[in-house]
Protein backbone atom coordinates (compact mmCIF):
# COMPACT_ATOMS: atom_id res chain seq x y z
CA UNK A 1 0.00 0.00 0.00
CA UNK A 2 2.51 2.65 1.07
CA UNK A 3 4.63 1.73 -2.51
CA UNK A 4 1.50 2.20 -4.66
CA UNK A 5 1.26 5.97 -2.48
CA UNK A 6 4.49 6.92 -3.08
CA UNK A 7 4.27 5.68 -6.91
CA UNK A 8 1.47 8.13 -6.81
CA UNK A 9 2.97 11.34 -5.60
CA UNK A 10 5.91 10.59 -7.88
CA UNK A 11 3.64 10.30 -10.48
CA UNK A 12 2.24 13.62 -9.52
CA UNK A 13 4.61 15.48 -7.89
CA UNK A 14 5.83 17.19 -11.09
CA UNK A 15 2.61 18.09 -13.19
CA UNK A 16 1.27 19.92 -9.74
CA UNK A 17 4.39 21.90 -9.24
CA UNK A 18 4.49 22.72 -13.46
CA UNK A 19 0.69 23.96 -12.74
CA UNK A 20 1.52 25.82 -9.36
CA UNK A 21 4.03 27.65 -11.43
CA UNK A 22 1.69 28.08 -14.49
CA UNK A 23 -0.97 29.44 -12.19
CA UNK A 24 1.67 32.40 -10.34
CA UNK A 25 3.57 32.96 -13.42
CA UNK A 26 0.62 33.15 -16.02
CA UNK A 27 -1.02 36.50 -14.69
CA UNK A 28 2.18 38.01 -14.81
CA UNK A 29 2.55 37.43 -18.61
CA UNK A 30 -0.75 37.44 -19.01
CA UNK A 31 -1.17 41.46 -18.15
CA UNK A 32 2.60 42.43 -19.31
CA UNK A 33 1.83 41.08 -22.76
CA UNK A 34 -0.72 44.26 -23.64
CA UNK A 35 -0.24 48.01 -24.84
CA UNK A 36 0.60 50.36 -21.76
CA UNK A 37 -0.21 53.85 -21.86
CA UNK A 38 1.88 55.91 -19.35
CA UNK A 39 2.24 52.60 -17.42
CA UNK A 40 -0.96 51.20 -17.33
CA UNK A 41 -3.06 48.61 -19.30
CA UNK A 42 -4.86 49.87 -22.16
CA UNK A 43 -8.77 49.03 -20.78
CA UNK A 44 -9.21 47.91 -23.95
CA UNK A 45 -6.56 45.50 -24.33
CA UNK A 46 -7.20 44.22 -20.97
CA UNK A 47 -10.48 43.51 -21.70
CA UNK A 48 -10.11 41.50 -24.66
CA UNK A 49 -7.51 39.37 -22.55
CA UNK A 50 -9.94 36.70 -21.72
CA UNK A 51 -10.93 37.94 -18.09
CA UNK A 52 -11.65 35.29 -16.58
CA UNK A 53 -11.51 32.36 -19.17
CA UNK A 54 -8.22 31.22 -18.52
CA UNK A 55 -8.31 30.62 -15.50
CA UNK A 56 -11.40 28.34 -16.03
CA UNK A 57 -9.71 26.37 -18.23
CA UNK A 58 -6.77 25.94 -15.80
CA UNK A 59 -8.71 24.44 -13.22
CA UNK A 60 -10.59 22.39 -15.57
CA UNK A 61 -6.95 20.98 -16.60
CA UNK A 62 -5.77 20.31 -12.54
CA UNK A 63 -9.21 18.44 -12.16
CA UNK A 64 -9.21 16.45 -15.34
CA UNK A 65 -5.63 14.99 -14.01
CA UNK A 66 -7.70 13.92 -11.39
CA UNK A 67 -10.11 12.50 -13.59
CA UNK A 68 -12.56 14.91 -12.63
CA UNK A 69 -14.51 17.25 -15.53
CA UNK A 70 -15.35 20.67 -15.32
CA UNK A 71 -18.24 21.71 -17.72
CA UNK A 72 -17.34 25.60 -18.20
CA UNK A 73 -20.03 28.55 -18.12
CA UNK A 74 -21.28 29.21 -21.56
CA UNK A 75 -19.46 32.06 -22.55
CA UNK A 76 -21.73 35.74 -22.29
CA UNK A 77 -22.72 36.77 -25.96
CA UNK A 78 -20.64 40.07 -26.90
CA UNK A 79 -23.38 43.10 -27.27
CA UNK A 80 -23.47 43.78 -31.13
CA UNK A 81 -21.58 47.90 -31.78
CA UNK A 82 -23.76 49.77 -33.57
CA UNK A 83 -22.60 51.89 -36.58
CA UNK A 84 -23.37 54.85 -38.15
CA UNK A 85 -24.52 52.95 -41.00
CA UNK A 86 -26.73 50.16 -38.87
CA UNK A 87 -30.25 51.33 -39.20
CA UNK A 88 -30.32 50.66 -35.69
CA UNK A 89 -28.44 52.91 -34.40
CA UNK A 90 -29.28 56.50 -32.62
CA UNK A 91 -27.05 58.06 -34.11
CA UNK A 92 -28.30 57.19 -37.87
CA UNK A 93 -31.34 59.22 -39.45
CA UNK A 94 -34.51 57.22 -40.00
CA UNK A 95 -33.86 55.41 -43.74
CA UNK A 96 -36.68 56.37 -45.67
CA UNK A 97 -39.01 53.80 -47.79
CA UNK A 98 -40.29 54.36 -50.88
CA UNK A 99 -43.53 56.41 -50.43
CA UNK A 100 -42.33 58.28 -47.03
CA UNK A 101 -42.27 61.83 -47.17
CA UNK A 102 -38.48 62.90 -46.41
CA UNK A 103 -39.07 65.78 -43.40
CA UNK A 104 -35.86 67.41 -44.63
CA UNK A 105 -37.20 67.92 -48.11
CA UNK A 106 -40.53 69.96 -46.98
CA UNK A 107 -40.62 73.14 -48.52
CA UNK A 108 -42.01 76.63 -47.41
CA UNK A 109 -44.52 79.19 -49.34
CA UNK A 110 -43.91 82.73 -47.61
CA UNK A 111 -46.81 85.67 -48.28
CA UNK A 112 -44.91 88.98 -47.20
CA UNK A 113 -47.35 92.29 -46.58
CA UNK A 114 -46.04 95.74 -45.30
CA UNK A 115 -48.46 98.88 -44.40
CA UNK A 116 -46.91 100.76 -46.17
CA UNK A 117 -46.20 98.54 -49.17
CA UNK A 118 -43.15 99.02 -51.49
CA UNK A 119 -40.56 97.83 -48.58
CA UNK A 120 -37.72 95.75 -50.25
CA UNK A 121 -37.36 92.40 -49.37
CA UNK A 122 -34.59 90.43 -47.96
CA UNK A 123 -33.89 87.05 -47.26
CA UNK A 124 -31.22 85.58 -45.19
CA UNK A 125 -29.20 88.51 -45.47
CA UNK A 126 -29.52 88.88 -49.19
CA UNK A 127 -32.12 90.88 -51.26
CA UNK A 128 -34.29 89.41 -53.86
CA UNK A 129 -34.92 92.10 -55.73
CA UNK A 130 -38.74 92.20 -55.02
CA UNK A 131 -41.05 94.61 -52.98
CA UNK A 132 -44.05 94.20 -50.58
CA UNK A 133 -46.11 92.54 -51.54
CA UNK A 134 -44.76 89.12 -52.85
CA UNK A 135 -44.92 85.66 -52.38
CA UNK A 136 -42.17 83.25 -51.96
CA UNK A 137 -42.71 79.60 -53.27
CA UNK A 138 -40.40 76.39 -52.56
CA UNK A 139 -38.18 77.80 -50.06
CA UNK A 140 -36.82 75.29 -47.71
CA UNK A 141 -38.06 74.36 -44.14
CA UNK A 142 -36.28 76.16 -40.88
CA UNK A 143 -35.45 79.10 -39.88
CA UNK A 144 -34.71 82.53 -42.64
CA UNK A 145 -34.13 85.63 -41.38
CA UNK A 146 -36.81 88.24 -43.33
CA UNK A 147 -35.71 91.76 -43.47
CA UNK A 148 -37.69 94.32 -45.12
CA UNK A 149 -37.04 98.27 -45.84
CA UNK A 150 -38.74 100.92 -47.07
CA UNK A 151 -35.98 102.79 -48.74
CA UNK A 152 -33.48 100.52 -49.48
CA UNK A 153 -30.94 102.37 -46.49
CA UNK A 154 -31.90 100.78 -43.30
CA UNK A 155 -33.99 97.13 -42.44
CA UNK A 156 -37.08 98.67 -40.34
CA UNK A 157 -38.09 94.71 -39.72
CA UNK A 158 -35.32 92.33 -39.66
CA UNK A 159 -36.18 88.82 -37.52
CA UNK A 160 -35.23 85.19 -38.26
CA UNK A 161 -38.75 83.45 -38.42
CA UNK A 162 -39.31 79.32 -38.51
CA UNK A 163 -41.27 78.64 -41.66
CA UNK A 164 -43.53 75.84 -42.65
CA UNK A 165 -46.10 75.09 -45.28
CA UNK A 166 -48.17 77.99 -46.15
CA UNK A 167 -47.53 81.29 -44.32
CA UNK A 168 -48.42 84.81 -44.12
CA UNK A 169 -46.02 87.26 -42.77
CA UNK A 170 -47.82 90.66 -42.53
CA UNK A 171 -45.33 93.85 -40.74
CA UNK A 172 -46.31 97.30 -39.54
CA UNK A 173 -43.08 99.84 -40.51
CA UNK A 174 -44.27 102.13 -38.55
CA UNK A 175 -43.92 100.02 -34.93
CA UNK A 176 -42.20 96.88 -36.23
CA UNK A 177 -44.72 94.61 -34.73
CA UNK A 178 -45.62 91.83 -37.24
CA UNK A 179 -47.44 88.87 -36.85
CA UNK A 180 -46.61 84.90 -38.91
CA UNK A 181 -49.99 83.42 -39.49
CA UNK A 182 -50.65 80.04 -40.91
CA UNK A 183 -52.13 79.98 -44.52
CA UNK A 184 -51.08 82.09 -47.63
CA UNK A 185 -53.00 85.65 -48.40
CA UNK A 186 -53.62 85.91 -51.91
CA UNK A 187 -51.54 88.88 -53.18
CA UNK A 188 -54.07 91.77 -54.75
CA UNK A 189 -52.20 93.12 -57.90
CA UNK A 190 -53.28 96.54 -58.58
CA UNK A 191 -55.84 96.42 -61.00
CA UNK A 192 -57.30 99.85 -61.54
CA UNK A 193 -56.26 102.71 -63.94
CA UNK A 194 -52.73 103.84 -65.00
CA UNK A 195 -51.28 107.21 -66.12
CA UNK A 196 -49.54 108.52 -69.05
CA UNK A 197 -46.96 111.08 -68.55
CA UNK A 198 -47.09 113.23 -71.50
CA UNK A 199 -44.10 115.54 -72.13
CA UNK A 200 -42.76 117.55 -75.52
CA UNK A 201 -39.63 119.32 -76.82
CA UNK A 202 -40.69 122.22 -76.01
CA UNK A 203 -43.50 122.10 -73.76
CA UNK A 204 -46.31 123.59 -73.42
CA UNK A 205 -48.98 122.00 -76.00
CA UNK A 206 -52.23 120.88 -75.48
CA UNK A 207 -53.00 116.97 -74.47
CA UNK A 208 -55.57 114.83 -76.53
CA UNK A 209 -56.36 111.60 -75.51
CA UNK A 210 -58.06 108.85 -77.49
CA UNK A 211 -59.58 112.40 -79.24
CA UNK A 212 -60.32 113.81 -75.97
CA UNK A 213 -59.00 117.39 -75.82
CA UNK A 214 -57.76 117.64 -71.77
CA UNK A 215 -57.35 120.82 -69.82
CA UNK A 216 -53.64 119.82 -69.27
CA UNK A 217 -50.85 120.87 -71.43
CA UNK A 218 -47.09 119.48 -71.20
CA UNK A 219 -45.54 118.15 -69.34
CA UNK A 220 -48.25 116.10 -67.03
CA UNK A 221 -49.64 113.02 -65.72
CA UNK A 222 -52.84 112.39 -66.73
CA UNK A 223 -54.12 109.74 -64.29
CA UNK A 224 -57.14 107.37 -64.57
CA UNK A 225 -56.70 105.35 -67.55
CA UNK A 226 -58.25 102.50 -68.29
CA UNK A 227 -55.25 99.06 -69.26
CA UNK A 228 -54.92 98.91 -72.97
CA UNK A 229 -53.46 100.70 -76.21
CA UNK A 230 -54.52 104.62 -76.23
CA UNK A 231 -53.61 107.42 -78.97
CA UNK A 232 -51.70 110.49 -77.55
CA UNK A 233 -51.68 113.50 -79.41
CA UNK A 234 -50.59 116.99 -79.10
CA UNK A 235 -51.48 120.53 -80.53
CA UNK A 236 -51.62 124.22 -80.59
CA UNK A 237 -47.80 124.04 -78.57
CA UNK A 238 -44.97 126.62 -79.61
CA UNK A 239 -44.24 124.27 -82.89
CA UNK A 240 -45.60 122.05 -84.70
CA UNK A 241 -44.12 118.52 -84.43
CA UNK A 242 -43.27 116.63 -87.17
CA UNK A 243 -44.89 113.42 -85.58
CA UNK A 244 -47.49 114.58 -82.96
CA UNK A 245 -49.51 111.72 -82.98
CA UNK A 246 -48.58 108.44 -81.24
CA UNK A 247 -49.96 105.60 -79.39
CA UNK A 248 -49.31 103.80 -76.02
CA UNK A 249 -49.71 101.11 -73.76
CA UNK A 250 -51.28 101.76 -70.66
CA UNK A 251 -50.61 99.04 -67.85
CA UNK A 252 -52.17 99.37 -64.45
CA UNK A 253 -50.62 100.96 -61.37
CA UNK A 254 -47.96 102.43 -63.65
CA UNK A 255 -46.73 105.36 -65.47
CA UNK A 256 -46.16 105.65 -69.59
CA UNK A 257 -44.41 108.28 -70.53
CA UNK A 258 -45.00 109.99 -74.15
CA UNK A 259 -42.77 112.07 -75.63
CA UNK A 260 -42.79 114.27 -78.83
CA UNK A 261 -39.95 116.33 -80.14
CA UNK A 262 -39.09 117.97 -83.13
CA UNK A 263 -36.22 115.58 -84.09
CA UNK A 264 -38.79 112.81 -84.89
CA UNK A 265 -38.80 111.18 -88.30
CA UNK A 266 -41.94 109.80 -89.86
CA UNK A 267 -42.62 106.09 -89.22
CA UNK A 268 -42.93 103.53 -92.29
CA UNK A 269 -44.74 99.98 -91.86
CA UNK A 270 -42.34 96.83 -91.65
CA UNK A 271 -43.98 93.64 -91.19
CA UNK A 272 -42.00 90.84 -88.81
CA UNK A 273 -41.58 87.66 -89.13
CA UNK A 274 -40.07 85.04 -87.41
CA UNK A 275 -40.03 81.16 -86.88
CA UNK A 276 -38.26 80.99 -83.58
CA UNK A 277 -40.13 83.95 -82.16
CA UNK A 278 -43.69 83.14 -83.66
CA UNK A 279 -46.60 84.33 -81.83
CA UNK A 280 -44.46 85.96 -79.45
CA UNK A 281 -45.00 89.76 -78.06
CA UNK A 282 -42.82 92.67 -79.79
CA UNK A 283 -41.72 95.83 -78.95
CA UNK A 284 -40.75 98.57 -81.17
CA UNK A 285 -37.44 100.87 -79.69
CA UNK A 286 -38.47 99.39 -76.23
CA UNK A 287 -42.72 100.29 -76.39
CA UNK A 288 -45.16 97.87 -76.68
CA UNK A 289 -47.81 98.10 -78.25
CA UNK A 290 -49.72 94.67 -77.39
CA UNK A 291 -48.73 93.55 -80.87
CA UNK A 292 -47.48 89.65 -81.53
CA UNK A 293 -45.48 88.18 -85.05
CA UNK A 294 -46.29 88.08 -87.22
CA UNK A 295 -46.81 91.58 -86.97
CA UNK A 296 -46.95 94.84 -89.09
CA UNK A 297 -45.26 97.69 -86.81
CA UNK A 298 -44.64 101.43 -87.07
CA UNK A 299 -41.02 102.23 -86.95
CA UNK A 300 -39.42 105.52 -86.79
CA UNK A 301 -36.30 107.22 -86.57
CA UNK A 302 -32.40 106.19 -87.24
CA UNK A 303 -31.32 102.76 -85.20
CA UNK A 304 -34.23 101.24 -84.69
CA UNK A 305 -35.00 97.94 -82.80
CA UNK A 306 -37.48 95.34 -82.45
CA UNK A 307 -37.42 92.71 -79.10
CA UNK A 308 -38.82 89.89 -77.97
CA UNK A 309 -38.94 87.88 -74.73
CA UNK A 310 -39.19 84.55 -74.05
CA UNK A 311 -37.77 81.90 -71.33
CA UNK A 312 -34.73 82.33 -72.57
CA UNK A 313 -34.14 86.25 -71.93
CA UNK A 314 -34.75 89.24 -73.70
CA UNK A 315 -32.99 89.46 -77.53
CA UNK A 316 -33.34 92.42 -79.70
CA UNK A 317 -32.57 93.27 -83.43
CA UNK A 318 -31.59 96.07 -85.02
CA UNK A 319 -33.70 97.19 -88.14
CA UNK A 320 -31.59 98.87 -90.85
CA UNK A 321 -32.67 102.52 -91.53
CA UNK A 322 -32.28 101.88 -95.58
CA UNK A 323 -35.43 99.29 -95.24
CA UNK A 324 -38.39 100.51 -97.04
CA UNK A 325 -42.46 101.12 -96.07
CA UNK A 326 -43.85 97.99 -96.59
CA UNK A 327 -41.17 95.30 -96.64
CA UNK A 328 -40.57 92.43 -94.46
CA UNK A 329 -37.87 91.72 -91.90
CA UNK A 330 -37.27 88.39 -90.69
CA UNK A 331 -35.93 88.54 -87.40
CA UNK A 332 -32.63 86.06 -87.38
CA UNK A 333 -30.89 83.62 -84.83
CA UNK A 334 -30.51 85.90 -81.89
CA UNK A 335 -27.19 86.79 -80.57
CA UNK A 336 -26.90 84.54 -77.04
CA UNK A 337 -28.50 85.96 -73.96
CA UNK A 338 -25.38 86.05 -71.71
CA UNK A 339 -25.18 90.09 -71.09
CA UNK A 340 -26.22 91.99 -67.64
CA UNK A 341 -27.52 95.04 -66.53
CA UNK A 342 -27.26 96.56 -63.06
CA UNK A 343 -30.29 98.67 -62.66
CA UNK A 344 -30.22 100.96 -59.34
CA UNK A 345 -32.57 104.51 -58.75
CA UNK A 346 -33.11 106.52 -55.97
CA UNK A 347 -35.36 106.20 -54.46
CA UNK A 348 -34.83 102.53 -54.55
CA UNK A 349 -37.62 99.83 -55.35
CA UNK A 350 -38.91 100.60 -58.86
CA UNK A 351 -40.29 97.95 -60.95
CA UNK A 352 -37.61 97.55 -63.59
CA UNK A 353 -38.40 96.91 -67.33
CA UNK A 354 -36.45 95.71 -70.39
CA UNK A 355 -37.52 96.59 -73.53
CA UNK A 356 -41.06 97.53 -72.10
CA UNK A 357 -41.12 93.87 -70.82
CA UNK A 358 -42.07 94.05 -66.73
CA UNK A 359 -39.09 92.23 -65.48
CA UNK A 360 -40.69 91.14 -61.89
CA UNK A 361 -37.66 92.82 -60.19
CA UNK A 362 -37.00 95.96 -58.45
CA UNK A 363 -34.15 98.25 -57.71
CA UNK A 364 -31.30 98.06 -56.97
CA UNK A 365 -31.07 94.67 -58.94
CA UNK A 366 -28.65 92.93 -61.75
CA UNK A 367 -30.84 91.74 -64.69
CA UNK A 368 -29.25 88.70 -66.56
CA UNK A 369 -29.82 87.14 -69.62
CA UNK A 370 -30.09 89.89 -72.46
CA UNK A 371 -28.43 89.81 -75.59
CA UNK A 372 -25.77 91.75 -77.27
CA UNK A 373 -27.15 95.07 -79.00
CA UNK A 374 -29.44 98.08 -78.20
CA UNK A 375 -31.86 97.75 -75.35
CA UNK A 376 -34.39 100.45 -73.47
CA UNK A 377 -34.26 99.92 -69.68
CA UNK A 378 -36.80 101.78 -67.75
CA UNK A 379 -37.83 101.99 -64.11
CA UNK A 380 -40.91 103.24 -62.59
CA UNK A 381 -42.84 103.37 -59.23
CA UNK A 382 -45.98 104.51 -58.18
CA UNK A 383 -46.04 108.33 -57.52
CA UNK A 384 -42.97 108.90 -59.73
CA UNK A 385 -43.09 109.74 -63.34
CA UNK A 386 -41.51 106.97 -65.51
CA UNK A 387 -37.61 107.17 -66.46
CA UNK A 388 -35.65 105.46 -69.33
CA UNK A 389 -32.61 105.28 -71.35
CA UNK A 390 -31.18 103.13 -74.21
CA UNK A 391 -28.20 100.93 -73.59
CA UNK A 392 -25.87 99.00 -76.18
CA UNK A 393 -24.62 96.26 -74.52
CA UNK A 394 -21.84 94.23 -75.70
CA UNK A 395 -21.33 90.63 -73.51
CA UNK A 396 -17.82 91.30 -71.36
CA UNK A 397 -16.60 88.37 -69.52
CA UNK A 398 -14.84 89.94 -67.33
CA UNK A 399 -16.46 92.56 -64.92
CA UNK A 400 -19.87 91.00 -62.93
CA UNK A 401 -22.44 92.90 -65.11
CA UNK A 402 -21.75 94.44 -68.48
CA UNK A 403 -23.45 97.77 -68.09
CA UNK A 404 -24.62 99.98 -65.12
CA UNK A 405 -27.40 102.77 -64.86
CA UNK A 406 -28.71 104.81 -62.08
CA UNK A 407 -32.03 106.96 -62.11
CA UNK A 408 -33.25 109.66 -60.60
CA UNK A 409 -37.38 109.31 -60.58
CA UNK A 410 -39.26 112.18 -60.37
CA UNK A 411 -42.14 112.35 -57.62
CA UNK A 412 -45.45 114.17 -58.64
CA UNK A 413 -47.82 115.13 -56.13
CA UNK A 414 -50.93 113.08 -55.58
CA UNK A 415 -53.43 111.82 -53.87
CA UNK A 416 -56.45 109.47 -53.77
CA UNK A 417 -60.28 109.16 -55.43
CA UNK A 418 -62.70 107.71 -54.17
CA UNK A 419 -65.99 107.15 -55.95
CA UNK A 420 -69.07 106.06 -54.69
CA UNK A 421 -73.14 105.54 -55.26
CA UNK A 422 -75.83 104.86 -53.63
CA UNK A 423 -76.43 101.90 -56.13
CA UNK A 424 -73.83 99.88 -56.50
CA UNK A 425 -72.03 98.80 -60.01
CA UNK A 426 -72.30 101.84 -61.47
CA UNK A 427 -69.77 102.51 -64.46
CA UNK A 428 -67.09 105.72 -63.70
CA UNK A 429 -65.72 107.88 -66.75
CA UNK A 430 -63.00 110.29 -66.16
CA UNK A 431 -61.70 112.26 -69.04
CA UNK A 432 -64.78 111.75 -70.76
CA UNK A 433 -64.04 107.94 -71.01
CA UNK A 434 -64.79 104.86 -69.45
CA UNK A 435 -62.30 103.84 -66.55
CA UNK A 436 -63.67 100.30 -67.03
CA UNK A 437 -64.02 100.44 -63.04
CA UNK A 438 -67.69 100.52 -61.06
CA UNK A 439 -68.64 102.26 -57.77
CA UNK A 440 -67.43 102.09 -55.25
CA UNK A 441 -63.77 102.33 -56.12
CA UNK A 442 -61.15 103.85 -55.46
CA UNK A 443 -57.85 105.85 -57.83
CA UNK A 444 -55.21 105.93 -56.41
CA UNK A 445 -51.87 107.73 -57.22
CA UNK A 446 -53.95 109.97 -59.37
CA UNK A 447 -52.12 113.62 -60.18
CA UNK A 448 -53.24 116.49 -57.87
CA UNK A 449 -56.08 118.88 -59.79
CA UNK A 450 -59.63 119.15 -60.74
CA UNK A 451 -61.33 116.22 -62.94
CA UNK A 452 -64.44 115.74 -64.73
CA UNK A 453 -66.67 112.91 -63.56
CA UNK A 454 -69.63 110.85 -64.37
CA UNK A 455 -71.01 107.51 -63.42
CA UNK A 456 -73.98 105.79 -65.42
CA UNK A 457 -76.55 102.86 -63.72
CA UNK A 458 -79.23 102.05 -65.31
CA UNK A 459 -79.25 104.65 -68.04
CA UNK A 460 -79.21 107.34 -66.17
CA UNK A 461 -76.55 109.58 -65.57
CA UNK A 462 -74.99 112.17 -63.23
CA UNK A 463 -71.64 114.35 -63.97
CA UNK A 464 -69.61 116.76 -62.01
CA UNK A 465 -66.51 118.75 -63.44
CA UNK A 466 -65.77 120.31 -59.92
CA UNK A 467 -63.94 117.22 -57.77
CA UNK A 468 -60.63 118.37 -56.95
CA UNK A 469 -57.95 115.96 -55.70
CA UNK A 470 -55.53 117.07 -53.20
CA UNK A 471 -52.22 115.82 -51.93
CA UNK A 472 -51.36 112.95 -49.25
CA UNK A 473 -55.71 112.89 -48.94
CA UNK A 474 -58.07 110.71 -50.14
CA UNK A 475 -61.15 113.08 -51.81
CA UNK A 476 -64.18 111.39 -51.63
CA UNK A 477 -67.06 112.06 -54.02
CA UNK A 478 -71.04 110.64 -53.63
CA UNK A 479 -73.51 109.93 -56.28
CA UNK A 480 -76.83 109.92 -55.94
CA UNK A 481 -77.59 107.22 -58.59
Amino acid sequence: MMNYVHGLCDRLFFPVIGILLIFLLVPGVAAGSGETIGGNVSPELQASSGGDNWIASLWSGIFGIFGAQVEEMPAEPEEALLTPEDPLSPEADPVQTDGEDDSSSKTADLAVLSEPSGALISLDGEYTGRTTPATFSALSSGIHTVSLSPDGSSARFDKPLSLSGEQTLTVDLSTGSHTLSEGLVEIETYDGTGSIFVDSKPDGATIVIDGKTLQWKTPHVVSGIKPGVHTVSVKNGWVDFSVSTKKCLVESGLVTGVVFNQEQCYPRSVTLKSERFDKAEVSVNGKRLDQKIPATVEISGVSSFVSVRDDGGYYSFLVSDFIDGGAEYVLGDPAPATASVRVTSSPAGAGISVDGFDTGYATPYTIEHLSDGPHLISVSSPGYISTEQRVLLTDDLTPLEDAALSFVLESYPYGSLTITSKSEGAMIYLHGKDTGEVTPHTFRYMRIGTYDLKVIFGGTSQTRDDVTVLPDRDTVCRFDL
